[in-house]
C-alpha cells in the first residue's frame, strides 16, 4: 500500500512538472487549477506516510483531497466557469486570486501543516476554516451580480 501510493503520486508529480506550470504564475485563473490539483499528489504523500507508521492520521491527508483539492478546484472551475458562460472573457475579477491564495493556504493549514504538527491543531483548524469560508464569501461577493444578469455578449443562456 505505502509503495502504490508513493509511485502514484510520485507520477501525479511528475504528470504535473509536464504542464509547466510555472509558466501561468500570472493568471490566478490558471495557477488555482495547479496550486490546487497539488493537493492529490500531497494527500497520497501524507496517505503513504500514515501507512508506514508516521505520526499522521488518516483523515490529515482525506483532508489534502477534501479541502486543498476538491475545495480549490471546484472554487477555481466555478470562477472561470461563470465568465465564460455569461459571455465574458477569462480574465480574474478582481479579488479572486487573493479567494484563491486563501484555498491554498487553508488545504496547507488544514492537511500537511496540521499533520507535521507546524501549529496548535484548533489554531490550524480554525485559520484554515476561516480562509476556506473566506475565498468563497469573495466568490459570491464578485460573481453574484454577474450571475444573476443577462449574458453581456447577448446569446441565450
Amino acid at each position: 500500500m505505502v509503495v502504490s501510493l508513493a509511485i502514484t503520486a510520485l507520477a501525479q508529480l511528475v504528470r504535473m512538472s509536464r504542464w509547466q506550470f510555472w509558466l501561468c504564475a500570472k493568471e490566478p485563473l490558471l495557477w488555482s487549477l495547479h496550486g490546487t490539483f497539488f493537493f492529490i499528489p500531497l494527500g497520497l504523500i501524507l496517505l503513504a506516510l500514515h501507512y508506514a507508521g508516521f505520526d499522521v492520521t488518516a483523515s490529515q491527508a482525506i483532508h489534502s483531497f477534501t479541502v486543498g483539492s476538491i475545495g480549490g478546484l471546484i472554487l477555481a472551475m466555478i470562477s472561470r466557469v461563470s465568465l465564460g458562460h455569461t459571455g465574458r472573457k477569462l480574465q480574474t475579477m478582481p479579488g479572486m486570486g487573493f479567494a484563491f491564495m486563501l484555498m491554498i493556504l487553508a488545504g496547507l493549514l488544514r492537511s500537511p501543516l496540521a499533520a507535521f504538527q507546524i501549529m496548535s491543531p484548533y489554531i490550524s483548524l480554525g485559520l484554515s476554516f476561516t480562509f476556506f469560508i473566506l475565498a468563497y464569501v469573495i466568490f459570491l461577493w464578485r460573481y453574484i451580480p454577474i450571475l444573476t444578469k443577462r449574458r453581456i455578449d447577448g446569446r441565450p443562456g
